[in-house]
């Protein structure tokens, strides 16, 4: 039996933390809170409601951690495992299950005697109070190590047998990249214009929305993501379309007057990748012709999946093999204008810090 330890009992992590005790596994959570307590948490599916009761510890315990998930927001994955690294053993399986990126590499350097593992899911599931969470859909998660041992560990052959469709990936990094894109593109429009996810396509946002689309391809093209520059738009279509009556997390946090994940998304596309990123090479990389006007044609919106305002199940392909990582590129040429999302992301971060600004934005293009 393996006993996991979860930092950031939210939406997902509260979600993961009834999946593993369901597998079987024993869960811990753990909260800043000194001291030991129980809490109960129950989960809404189809109508239908359970209640688990989970152990929870403060950062005073000194008992060992083997194996644990970290679901906190991005902002608070590093000082989070820092509060409880005097429990982490060598060999300790860290799992970062966060949107955003540039973390994971960060974590690796600080802890390189843990294995760091990164995970992606399109679960669904909203927490309208602190202990409820209300399930939306099952679908799917992906997992792979970020540093050292590609091979799954032992412990995920439980989770390949579970119902919600859990798969291992060798190299994980193209499906982070490939979710942080997506988030670039929908989360900071519809967080600033408070928008749920489909009213950026059809409407008064579409010429904004297809300005923010072609400025992520673009900084894809320039940092030699050439094929995920291709099928960004076709992606990011089929995201807004399946989570159209849906509320981005980004937007869910805004509106709280709460601090958002811009920097480990729009800030890590804008400002570290390029400069951290190992592109493919360009002998080995397909170069494709920028895809802003892909979505001329598309189809028209379907129904929503979904009428609760969850985080977005951000579209992650079938796992493909990962760009040559054999030569980085050089990266001489200066990275294309992005004003629009620069833009964003100021507005973003000034309005968290100054409350008299929050509704500063980029003018839409009409």
């Amino acid at each position: 039996m393996i006993h996991w330890h979860v930092l950031g009992a939210g939406a997902i992590g509260g979600l993961f933390a009834a999946r593993l005790t369901h597998l079987g596994h024993t869960v811990t959570l753990l909260s800043r809170a000194s001291g030991r307590s129980l809490r109960t948490l129950t989960y809404v599916a189809d109508g239908a409601e359970e209640a688990l009761e989970f152990v929870v510890q403060g950062p005073d315990t000194q008992e060992p951690i083997d194996h644990l998930l970290v679901a906190t927001k991005s902002y608070d994955v590093e000082p989070a495992i820092e509060s409880i690294a005097h429990r982490l053993r060598k060999g300790t399986d860290l799992v970062l299950l966060c949107n955003g990126m540039g973390y994971h590499q960060r974590v690796a350097n600080r802890y390189p005697n843990q294995r760091i593992i990164a995970g992606t899911t399109t679960a669904g599931c909203s927490s309208p109070t602190p202990d409820r969470r209300i399930l939306a859909g099952t679908g799917e998660t992906r997992m792979g190590s970020i540093n050292g041992e590609r091979q799954k560990p032992a412990w995920f052959e439980s989770l390949e047998r579970a119902s919600w469709h859990c798969q291992w990936v060798e190299d994980i990094s193209p499906l982070l990249l490939k979710k942080l894109a997506i988030n670039a593109v929908i989360n900071p429009l519809t967080a600033l214009w408070d928008i749920p996810n489909g009213a950026l396509m059809g409407g008064a946002m579409e010429v904004t929305f297809q300005r923010a689309l072609n400025e992520v391809c673009t900084r894809l093209e320039w940092a030699g993501f050439h094929a995920l520059a291709s099928e960004l738009p076709a992606a990011v279509t089929r995201v807004i379309q399946d989570t159209a009556a849906n509320t981005s997390s980004m937007r869910s946090d805004w509106r709280k007057h709460g601090k958002t994940e811009v920097d480990a998304i729009l800030g890590y596309l804008l400002e570290e990748m390029g400069s951290t990123t190992e592109a493919p090479s360009q002998t080995t990389a397909q170069t494709t012709p920028l895809a802003g006007s892909a979505l001329a044609g598309s189809e028209t919106l379907s129904a929503p999946k979904s009428q609760l305002p969850t985080e977005e199940p951000m579209e992650t392909a079938a796992a493909q093999p990962a760009p040559s990582r054999s030569a980085a590129k050089s990266f001489q040429a200066p990275p294309p204008e992005t004003p629009l999302l620069t833009e964003a992301l100021n507005a973003l971060r000034n309005g968290a810090t100054n409350p008299a600004m929050r509704r500063a934005r980029p003018q839409p293009q009409c």
